[in-house]
């Protein structure tokens, strides 16, 4: 179980977003020229502060100065150490104003970075870790951010470690951290959601969904037992110098194996990896193919935004692992909950709908 850590596509893609992610930047937007706006502001304020206190300091000068005229050493010494105080008390005064000032700007502009930042592709899938704790005496919940408030995507009050809704999941991990599973998502997912624990403790993230050929969608492909079975996954330039993850999913989403160094090719078992950067391809081969080798395998990255890390998935490939060209025994993980195991399988079915006969 996790426990935290295609084509010519920069920056395509980027305009799909849902209009309440657009909705979002534009807020962004607006607060930024607000902050700007206060800036311009503060300038002409301090310089009219400063010269008012100018004044005073001349009009206190010329008292003094009057009062020289007909006063001994004792009292022109007096005066003046009383002068330079009032100088520096209306410096002190100026210098502590310019500093709340720009202090309370510099909180305004970091008001308004909201979140984190994730990014993911359409048809792809994220296992996201919000750096949270699980806690089953609390509510637990996620939830989008929307103009009228945050509406609920799941909320749970049981004593579960796992909560499923359609294609959103969240459940606590080996080590006990709150952890989210999204899958197939699309354009329209893109929003700003909060991960909460109870009433205090929540982290928002705004999840960006990028449209691409070379990303999302599913291979499928078949293989017989004692074969090697060969795959690769494209994968967009943003993810270039990450490394390359297959995952798998079962009763829990696993790690298979993963990349090292450019150029060199990486062995786990009967599991080999490598990366070809030049193509933005990584290609997989499983030698001696077992029957528990089929079932549904995730290609992704892992990365780290602040504190929030994440595997972002654009590449899912179903094998079916069978005895051989008249036998049809394959074993299918899927929906990373359940397995099953079929004499023969209906091929149009898909991997979510299975028609089986002999169980």
């Amino acid at each position: 179980m996790k426990t935290g850590p295609v084509a010519d596509c920069r920056g395509r893609g980027r305009g799909q977003v849902s209009s309440a992610g657009e909705r979002l930047d534009q807020r962004v937007l607006v607060g930024w020229a607000l902050s700007v706006f206060l800036i311009s502001l503060t300038l002409p304020l301090c310089g009219w502060v400063e010269a008012t206190a100018v004044r005073k300091l001349e009009a206190a000068e010329t008292t003094t100065a009057e009062r020289r005229r007909g006063s001994n050493r004792h009292t022109e010494d007096y005066e003046q150490a009383q002068s330079g105080k009032v100088d520096l008390n209306y410096r002190m005064k100026i210098h502590q104003l310019k500093m709340k000032i720009f202090i309370f700007t510099l909180y305004l502009i970091a008001g308004q970075v909201c979140c984190s930042d994730v990014l993911v592709y359409s048809g792809g899938s994220i296992i996201l870790f919000p750096d949270l704790q699980w806690d089953v005496n609390n509510t637990r919940y996620i939830c989008r951010m929307e103009q009228t408030g945050c509406r609920n995507v799941i909320k749970d009050q049981t004593n579960s470690k796992s909560v499923t809704s359609g294609r959103f999941k969240m459940y606590s991990n080996v080590d006990g951290k709150f952890t989210v599973l999204i899958r197939e998502l699309n354009p329209q997912d893109s929003a700003v959601y909060r991960f909460g624990v109870g009433n205090e403790k929540h982290k928002d993230i705004k999840l960006t969904v990028q449209s691409d050929s070379c990303c999302g969608g599913i291979t499928k492909m078949k293989a017989h037992l004692g074969e090697t079975a060969t795959f690769k996954c494209s994968y967009p330039d943003e993810f270039k110098t990450n490394n390359k993850y297959l995952d798998k999913f079962g009763l829990s989403v696993k790690d298979i194996i993963k990349t090292g160094k450019e150029a060199e090719k990486e062995q786990k078992d009967r599991f080999s990896i490598f990366d070809d950067r030049s193509s933005k391809v990584f290609s997989v081969n499983i030698s001696d193919v077992r029957e528990d080798d089929g079932g549904v395998y995730l290609c992704g990255v892992w990365r780290k935004d602040t504190s929030v890390g994440y595997y972002s998935y654009f590449r899912e490939v179903q094998l079916q692992v069978t005895e051989g060209p008249e036998g049809s025994v394959t074993t299918l993980h899927f929906h990373f909950d359940w397995q099953v195991k079929c004499q023969s399988i209906q091929e149009e079915a898909s991997l979510y709908s299975l028609i089986c006969s002999g169980m």
